[in-house]
């Protein structure tokens, strides 16, 4: 039987403070820098700041990270926009890397 132990940091700051724990992840949750979508329900301005050019801008930094990591592939993504879900809510996008 598993268990699930959570660590909070930056994977430098980890790698420093407990090196045995190096390699030894079975999934990530990275917040990656923000698009800024889930805001604008409380940051109205949003609403004019953010449109589907400026997320499409935004594309070009993942494929960059899985270019410089081979090791990795994208697997599964997808980007709600504010309003999508029933109910409203927040817009977000979410990619699921997995190892090659």
């Amino acid at each position: 039987m598993g268990c699930i132990e959570t660590r909070d940091g930056g994977g430098v700051e980890l790698a420093s403070v407990a090196p045995e724990l190096r390699g030894h992840f079975d999934a990530l949750l990275i917040d990656a820098p923000c698009s800024g979508l889930g805001t604008p329900a409380r940051h109205a301005d949003a609403r004019w700041r953010i449109d589907p050019a400026a997320i499409e801008g935004l594309l070009p930094l993942l494929e960059a990270f899985l270019k410089d990591h081979p090791q990795l592939r994208l697997e599964q993504s997808f980007q709600l926009w504010p309003g999508q879900l029933d109910g409203g809510g927040d817009g977000f996008f979410a990619a699921r890397i997995v190892p090659t």
